[in-house]
């Protein structure tokens, strides 16, 4: 379908990327040996790699580069057997 559109179907393309993630969680005994844990994940890039596409006659087509930071919430139970 990419070779119709007059890109070149057979690119490979690699990017590196490296980055630093952090993580807040906290631990409730809600009863016995039922438990609940909550936090938050952090995510940001260092080396943020820019993806450009171009045509077959080297235009540039368009380009997508990696959000700045990520941010996740979690959420779970959990239960201790003796």
């Amino acid at each position: 379908m990419g070779a119709r559109a007059g890109f070149d179907a057979d690119k490979e393309a690699a990017a590196p990327w490296m980055g630093a993630a952090g993580r807040v969680a906290g631990r409730l005994t809600l009863a016995g040996p039922l438990w609940m844990l909550a936090g938050v994940e952090g995510l940001v890039p260092v080396l943020v790699p820019r993806v450009e596409v171009r045509s077959i006659q080297g235009q540039p087509v368009a380009d997508v580069s990696v959000p700045s930071v990520g941010l996740g919430l979690f959420l779970g139970l959990g239960v201790t057997f003796p």
